[in-house]
């Protein structure tokens, strides 16, 4: 049963070498730092190069899993603003000695700035309409495409990856109500006919594939195997991250289950 899984979510197939490597998005002026302690999902305390020791500001509300131990390198920003509260915001991290991004605001500007430059193979089709489109009263997406010849709309939603376990990826990283609800605002939109795709962005470059994780949230893993079945499709592109700026280096397959987790209770159960 789970090979037929396999075979019919393998949507996207990894590329078979690197796309084109500009920056998709560029990082300002970036500081090193070590992570000392995170004390609330929106604060991380670092340490700068200098000595002087600060607190970060984070919008990555996820556990960060395997990109937040003591002692990483980081790399942050200073804000133009000289009256904002945490001056700091934190955007890499290294983990088992790759960069990852943590930055959740980062994948949304680079997959606009790929699909605009028609560097994403499966979306070649599709041009960039709007980030941030609303699809109902309570309910956002990432992203509203067109296509180029029929003029059909098409809605995205985008998921930051930077969980990784021998050698492969995860989403989430933590329970995520959130991201449930997501996808299946996309199986309505595919009920009534629109193309929908989940896109996850994976902001490091150790792993091979890309699994929804069944052992942390596994209410979202089987909704999200359900709009699979409906026709939403999965992507994944993995991305590299340097302290300059992040650029989508491949595609990589998106898997409906590990084998080694297939069946066993997670996060919600």
């Amino acid at each position: 049963m789970l090979a037929e899984l396999q075979s019919v979510f393998w949507y996207g197939a990894a590329s078979e070498g690197p796309l084109k490597l500009p920056y998709h998005h560029t990082f300002p002026p970036l500081l090193k730092g070590t992570w000392l302690s995170r004390p609330n999902r929106f604060v991380v305390e670092v340490e700068l190069e200098t000595g002087q020791r600060v607190k970060v500001h984070s919008n990555n509300t996820g556990t960060m899993r395997t990109c937040s131990t003591p002692g990483s390198i980081v790399y942050v920003s200073r804000a133009a603003n000289p009256n904002r509260k945490l001056q700091y915001t934190l955007h890499v991290v290294e983990s088992f000695g790759v960069l990852a991004g943590v930055d959740t605001s980062v994948p949304g500007k680079v997959f606009a700035n790929a699909v605009k430059a028609g560097d994403l193979d499966p979306l070649k089709a599709y041009e960039f309409v709007s980030a941030e489109v609303k699809t109902g009263p309570h309910t956002r997406l990432d992203a509203l495409l067109r296509h180029r010849e029929t003029g059909a709309d098409a809605y995205v939603e985008l998921k930051n990856v930077t969980l990784q376990e021998e050698g492969a990826f995860y989403f989430p990283d933590a329970v995520s109500a959130r991201g449930a609800k997501h996808i299946e605002e996309l199986m309505s939109l595919r009920l009534e006919g629109h193309d929908t795709f989940m896109v996850f962005m994976v902001q490091r470059t150790d792993g091979s594939c890309v699994y929804p994780a069944d052992h942390i949230d596994y209410h979202f893993s089987e909704v999200f195997r359900r709009a699979l079945f409906q026709g939403v499709k999965a992507l994944a592109f993995q991305c590299e991250v340097s302290p300059r700026g992040v650029s989508v280096l491949r595609e990589l397959p998106v898997l409906a289950a590990d084998p080694r987790l297939f069946g066993r209770p997670g996060g919600n159960e």
